[in-house]
């Protein structure tokens, strides 16, 4: 996906294919530089609806962020791994192997039940 999404660009992704839609406009993160960075160094966190997708993706640390996020792991295919809701500053969640790419949202945004979900892109603005 990183090939033909570039660095900094903004994506819409959704996933539907469970009980629960929920979509998220995602800066995308791609450069090792943008992706060491992440959300650190921001005051608050992404408005409801958006975020960052980090690829490739991992293990993710919040040290020094100032607020909680919400994390999700993706495969290649963009099903959800694993979740992690509401994690504080100072933490490190690892990636289950597999993991392709990441998102980070803003705390309470993504919907507990995305475990097994699929992401789709919906759309791409420069």
């Amino acid at each position: 996906m990183s090939s033909t999404v570039p660095d900094g660009c903004i994506i819409a992704i959704a996933c539907r294919d469970k009980k629960t839609i929920v979509g998220i406009r995602v800066t995308v993160a791609d450069r090792w530089l943008t992706r060491l960075i992440g959300l650190l160094g921001t005051d608050s966190p992404p408005s409801p609806g958006s975020g960052l997708l980090l690829i490739p993706g991992g293990s993710i640390h919040t040290v020094g962020m100032r607020y909680p996020i919400d994390i999700a792991n993706l495969d290649a295919r963009l099903r959800v791994l694993s979740q992690h809701s509401s994690v504080p500053p100072g933490r490190v969640v690892r990636a289950p192997s597999g993991t392709y790419a990441t998102i980070e949202t803003g705390a309470g945004f993504l919907p507990t039940n995305l475990v097994g979900g699929t992401f789709r892109i919906e759309g791409v603005a420069a």
